[in-house]
């Protein structure tokens, strides 16, 4: 019997890991935090300032390993589902993920949703893949 996954698992997986990645890069590098104070000038003009900070730069650098949480909660979907681990292991971690994300959704949950989506649906494949899998009575090959 293979212990490959199907093609489907390879790319629900692979693509809950790969947007995990880009939102962890996009809220590590980009200015998600930005301000706009404006002031009136005794000569009537109003001048605008505008400003923007990253993440690390707003709470510190430690935040950046919180980034890596939902990477390596991915990196256990697809290992899990390729290697098709136990259908319990892949769904507990799909579903704590997922749970995250919509525990932390008005801050950077909702960045990793799409992932908790793919993740979910890759364990739904990995668990179909295995119930269809057909199941050999004997080692041997004999009926």
């Amino acid at each position: 019997m293979t212990r490959t996954a199907s093609p489907l698992v390879w790319l629900l997986a692979g693509s809950a890991f790969l947007a995990a990645v880009v939102a962890a890069l996009y809220l590590g590098l980009a200015d998600t935090y930005s301000s706009e104070s404006c002031s009136a000038a005794a000569d009537g003009v109003t001048r605008c300032t505008q400003s923007g900070e990253t993440l690390a730069e707003a709470n510190g650098n430690g935040v950046l390993w919180l980034l890596l949480i939902p990477i390596l909660m991915t990196t256990a979907v697809l290992v899990g589902a390729v290697l098709r681990a136990p259908g319990w292991l892949t769904w507990s971690i799909s579903g704590l993920f997922a749970s995250l994300c919509v525990v932390s959704a008005l801050t950077i949950g909702g960045f990793f949703f799409p992932a908790a989506v793919l993740a979910l649906a890759a364990a739904a494949a990995a668990g179909r893949a295995v119930r269809q899998t057909p199941h050999l009575e004997s080692l041997d090959g004999h009926a």
